[in-house]
């Protein structure tokens, strides 16, 4: 073995940790082995003496050696801040946690209980007439060109240049509703698909003419078969000379195919003649497209479309073509 090889104890711990001896005997072995030698100490003991180690060498090209590492810096050991959530939290009783928690309950806002109506109301579908222009229409299908305003002062010259006597002053037309309105409701199969509309619009009337001036009715497919009035059954009789009539009715249009006691275009027409004969008018608001309706029935009533296209200018103008 080369004893001018350096050896380190380490080696000599592994190879006792590889080999694990179990005395001193073959420790010593081991020892001798690897290049260590016992030596007999003062207390007549062995020890072991490491080699000794060959000189360091300077590094070639009169390099100098690396300065040594600086010495470790003794880390400061502050102690860290005191965690506010590991201190001890009071104690409560149950007594007070009762009351904590029924003044947080008292805290929240209570809700309001639930609308029925509006729930209904929002999902009803939209109104058949523009609500901008709700009041308006109904207003107009109410009115009657009555000779109100002021002085018509071209017929009154030319009354006078013929020598005539002027037996009344004559005055310029305006549309008006002071002569109040029937209004017919028509509550026939047909008419079920609109009946929260038909409700809706009959309010509407109640709002713009109302009181004593409107005279309501519901029937059945024909108001000459009989209305009825305050829960009873009773026979249809006209309004008062010149008082406007609305009908909303689908005309027996939208009947199903089973009903068999759908109106017939006769019943109407007699019902537009019996009016016509009083100086009333008769005014169908049709959920139907008009051009459905036969044309002898457009002669004789103002058909308005209940649809959201309509306006009150389109209402005004059927009804001048009524009274021509």
């Amino acid at each position: 073995m080369n004893r001018k090889q350096e050896i380190w104890i380490g080696e000599l711990i592994r190879c006792w940790e590889a080999l694990a001896p179990t005395d001193d005997t073959t420790r010593k072995v081991l020892a001798e082995l690897i290049g260590f030698a016992w030596q007999a100490g003062a207390d007549e003991s062995e020890t072991m003496a490491a080699p000794v180690p060959e000189p360091a060498m300077p590094p070639p090209g009169g390099l100098s050696a690396a300065p040594p590492p600086p010495p470790p810096v003794a880390e400061s050991r502050e102690e860290p801040p005191p965690n506010p959530m590991a201190t001890e939290l009071p104690q409560i009783e149950v007594a007070d946690e009762m009351a904590l928690q029924a003044a947080e309950w008292k805290a929240v806002e209570g809700l309001q209980p639930p609308q029925q109506h509006q729930q209904q109301y929002s999902a009803m579908p939209p109104a058949l007439f523009r609500p901008l222009w709700s009041r308006t229409i109904v207003t107009t299908m109410s009115s009657r060109r009555l000779p109100i305003g002021p002085v018509d002062g071209e017929r009154l010259v030319r009354t006078m240049a013929a020598l005539r006597p002027v037996v009344t002053l004559p005055r310029q037309p305006r549309w008006t509703t002071m002569k109040g309105l029937q209004l017919l409701l028509d509550k026939a199969p047909g008419m079920a698909p609109f009946r929260a509309d038909l409700v809706a619009l009959a309010g509407l009337f109640d709002d713009c003419i109302g009181g004593e001036a409107l005279e309501k009715h519901y029937f059945f497919d024909s108001p000459l078969r009989g209305v009825t009035l305050a829960a009873r059954q009773v026979a249809y009789r006209p309004p008062q000379p010149g008082v406007p009539v609305v009908a909303i009715s689908d005309l027996g249009l939208g009947a199903p195919d089973d009903h068999y006691q759908r109106a017939r275009s006769e019943e109407w027409l007699r019902l537009a003649q019996l009016l016509a004969a009083r100086d009333s008018t008769l005014t169908v608001l049709l959920p139907w497209p008009a051009g459905k309706v036969d044309p002898g029935l457009r002669r004789h009533m103002a058909i308005v479309e209940w649809d959201r296209s309509t306006s009150a200018t389109r209402v005004r103008r059927l009804l001048e073509q009524l009274h021509g």
